[in-house]
């Protein structure tokens, strides 16, 4: 049974009053919310979540209680767009006291960094926010023309959106309403086990969930695989609309041939400096090979042309930021102004393979942290990312991918791989077939670590080096591209002097960080505290950085499917001459291996001239992406071996 405070302002906020009027008082049933863990109520819960949609603009209300110092967090919303107006907020305490807000100046602004590619996420906070509080804001957002039609939603949606209810804070009542009637076609889908409301009033229709749960993503899932209610909210262009109705093969057919095709075909133009463009690349190419072609193709053209969906430090520098970029489509002032976006790289490389005599296949990809692409959902717009498709005999699929600015030819982002996509040929009138991204192995993705260790009395020196290849290394050159070079250093300085406690870096260099022909490489220098005594602990791999996370804690129970990042290998080295007077204990060699991958760690003492020479091999191996919740145990496992290996020491003991 729901507690009465529940129901109380429940009902209570399915009565409050749309924009423009006063913020009614608050109940003392809000103030009456705690924090309750055995109820999942923590840090802050969610009042109210309400998104109203009036076909010029959009309505915001969000209304949260917070609990604790943490729960300030649940303040912490996406950066408002250019197109939002009209504020009205107030930040209330229990005592009376209110703070009101109206204007964008009067949020504060922060910028986090986030993720592989270590993105930065800007958020804004109300003015205000305490552990013990009550926030309350409104805002309006407005529509805009997109494709020469006035879209219901802003244009920074395109023509697909995904409201996914619930999150990570306790929510009372979370609306999307629905004016009647409405140009676009909208799916609810409830959870498995939570249940849309939808009622019809005033001339909208309220799609409603009460009382969601705070969810816990448990470590290594998709967040798609949460049970969380969605309505699916989408544009169905004219020309497909008839299509579906009917079966799945010719609906994807039609939207191959009446919008993608379009994407890459229609209006296209190219001029003069597109063919000197065309013959200097071409030029410095020879291959007979339809693949290494298209991937020499890829690699010349981006020292050709910058991509503006990823700017290095000297480019932000140098680029004014009011910069036109040419149409995605004009291929001809693409090659007079040497710049594009990732799109227009894509439907440029597709003309230039073309006109090789390669005609290639285009695919469109879903990122499986956001959706999952549905072949019977009748959505033209849910796989969205563009790549170039080229089939092989041997190889399969390979995938092209010219907005991934500076990865290696055929990287595939872990985000697009194992999960379904559609496949459209040109040489078919742009017919589409689902198929599947290709998992690209754990050898295309690689971490190497050398160290080179000098053991001392009171501290151990060390030398390290480092490369990658595949993600790793464009996650890595992600890192490090957008700052200048002594930012670069100083940041890895400080990423290892945070990492190893009492490690001293003397030196610290990042390497190729805006060279597109090398990998990205970097140096590192050092010394670490030790103590001496007739035994002593010698850690081989100071600062050497897990191959996956390595969550705290595990949920008792697992009932999502495992998804691991990407298939990797992580191999580190060190050598050290083993001090005179001493002998070390190599300890029990250690190789274990179950589905998720396997785990080594070996020493070798080896006679070099008057000196005795220990190398130390740890090696870690991820090769399954995705598993069953069966296997959970074995996830559990595998990453243990992970954290002992990493945990190990050698022993020096005095003879």
């Amino acid at each position: 049974m729901k507690p009465i405070w529940m129901l109380c302002v429940a009902s209570a906020l399915m009565a409050l009053p749309g924009h423009g009027a006063d913020w009614p008082p608050i109940k003392p049933e809000v103030w009456a919310i705690k924090e309750d863990l055995a109820k999942g109520i923590k840090d802050a819960v969610i009042l109210e979540d309400r998104t109203i949609l009036k076909n010029t603009y959009v309505e915001r209300v969000l209304r949260v209680r917070v609990l604790s110092e943490a729960g300030r967090k649940a303040l912490e919303l996406e950066a408002f767009s250019p197109d939002c107006y009209d504020f009205n907020g107030r930040t209330v305490y229990p005592d009376g006291k209110t703070l009101k807000f109206d204007k964008r100046q009067d949020f504060k602004q922060e910028i986090f960094e986030a993720g592989d590619f270590t993105q930065k996420r800007t958020v804004v906070i109300p003015p205000g926010v305490s552990g013990n509080c009550v926030v309350e804001l409104r805002w309006l957002e407005s529509t805009a023309e997109f494709y020469d039609i006035r879209t219901p939603l802003p244009a920074r949606l395109g023509h697909d959106a995904l409201f996914r209810f619930g999150g990570q804070y306790h929510t009372l009542l979370e609306t999307v309403e629905v004016p009647m009637p409405f140009a676009w076609t909208y799916i609810p889908i409830s959870g498995r086990t939570q249940k849309f409301e939808i009622n019809e009033r005033s001339g909208f229709r309220i799609i409603s969930a009460q009382n969601l749960a705070a969810i816990e993503m448990p470590p290594f899932s998709l967040p798609v695989s949460l049970d969380r209610p969605v309505l699916s909210m989408f544009f169905q262009p004219k020309q497909t609309s008839r299509a579906a109705k009917e079966s799945e093969k010719e609906f994807w057919d039609l939207v191959g041939k009446a919008i993608r095709k379009d994407d890459f075909e229609s209006e296209i133009n190219k001029g003069p400096s597109y063919e000197v463009l065309r013959s200097k690349l071409f030029h410095g190419i020879s291959s007979l090979d339809p693949l290494v072609f298209a991937g020499k193709l890829l690699s010349a053209l981006e020292k050709e042309i910058i991509n503006v969906s990823h700017f290095t430090h000297e480019e932000s520098a140098k680029w004014a930021k009011d910069l036109k970029t040419p149409k995605s489509r004009d291929l001809e002032a693409i090659s007079e102004k040497k710049v594009a976006t990732g799109r227009g790289m894509t439907v440029l490389l597709y003309h230039l393979l073309k006109d090789a005599g390669s005609l290639p296949k285009v695919a469109y990809l879903a990122d499986r942290d956001v959706r999952l692409f549905r072949p019977a959902m009748t959505n033209p717009w849910q796989a969205s990312h563009p790549v170039i498709a080229m089939e092989t005999p041997n190889k399969g699929i390979v995938i092209l991918d010219p907005w991934q600015r500076f990865a290696a030819p055929g990287l595939i982002h872990p985000d697009f791989q194992g999960v379904q996509g559609i496949l459209f040929d040109p040489k078919a009138d742009w017919a589409g077939q689902p198929f599947t991204v290709p998992i690209q192995p754990a050898a295309f993705n690689q971490r190497r670590f050398d160290y080179a260790l000098e053991v001392g009395e009171e501290e151990n020196h060390f030398k390290l080096k480092a490369q990658f290849s595949g993600f790793p290394e464009l996650a890595e050159r992600r890192r490090y591209d957008q700052d200048e070079q002594i930012e670069r250093n100083r940041k890895l300085k400080e990423r290892f002097e945070n990492q190893v406690k009492g490690a001293s870096i003397q030196k610290s260099e990042v390497l190729n960080a805006n060279n597109p022909t090398a990998n990205v490489t970097w140096a590192v220098e050092g010394q670490v505290e030790t103590e001496g005594g007739r035994q002593r602990q010698v850690f081989p791999f100071p600062g050497l950085q897990y191959p996956v996370n390595i969550p705290g804690s595990f949920p008792k129970e697992r009932i999502l499917p495992i998804v691991m990042p990407y298939l990797q290998i992580q191999t580190a080295r060190c050598s050290f001459k083993i001090p005179k007077g001493y002998k070390v204990n190599p300890g029990n060699p250690f190789k274990e291996s179950n589905t998720f991958g396997t785990v080594l760690w070996s020493t070798q003492i080896e006679n070099q001239g008057d000196d005795q020479v220990a190398v130390i091999t740890l090696k870690v191996s991820v090769d399954t992406m995705f598993a069953a919740p069966a296997a959970y145990d074995e996830l559990k496992t595998f990453l243990g071996w992970v954290s002992e290996a990493f945990k190990r020491t050698l022993i020096l003991e005095k003879t």
